[in-house]
């Protein structure tokens, strides 16, 4: 499934992306790795990778909606991050973080694309996207658990993410 948040407003440049250089061990600059290969989500997992990537922006605050009662009913008790900063996060952290936000990024130009969606287990699923903020472009993951009640089944339990080296 490789489209835009629903709660997000849509791309404006859907240009590809110039690939970046990283230095060298001799110091000069090269290619970056290629992006991984996307992996499509099946087709029977579709409608589950809707539901989680609706889930998502919810409990970071990327969509005008999100509030503390959907971070209680989307993340679980034991749930856990590493920022994109590199360090981690409690939920307790990550909770109190949405609470100082307002209901819209500071600035709500905030992208969420490429969602993928990978079955490890049953009750297990790992959901992977790109977050386009105005400052970074990020690498996320969100592992879900079905785990809650039945009106949420879904929680999730861990959530990362990575920045993508910058553009040249």
């Amino acid at each position: 499934m490789n489209e835009a948040s629903p709660c997000l407003p849509p791309a404006a440049d859907t240009a590809a992306p110039i690939a970046p250089t990283v230095p060298t061990a001799s110091g000069e600059s090269g290619a970056a790795p290629a992006r991984c290969a996307d992996r499509p989500t099946p087709a029977s997992l579709q409608p589950l990778c809707a539901a989680l990537a609706a889930l998502e922006p919810l409990y970071h605050a990327a969509c005008p909606q999100a509030s503390l009662a959907d971070f209680d009913r989307c993340v679980a008790d034991g749930f856990w991050e590493i920022g994109a900063s590199g360090l981690r996060y409690d939920r307790a952290w990550a909770r109190q973080a949405l609470a100082q936000r307002p209901g819209v990024p500071p600035d709500a130009h905030w992208r969420c694309e490429d969602w993928q969606l990978q079955a490890l287990t049953s009750d297990l699923m790992l959901l992977s996207y790109r977050l386009i903020q105005p400052w970074r472009t990020s690498e996320r993951i969100t592992l879900w658990q079905r785990c809650g009640p039945p009106a949420q089944p879904w929680l999730a339990v861990f959530h990362q993410g990575t920045p993508e080296l910058p553009v040249p």
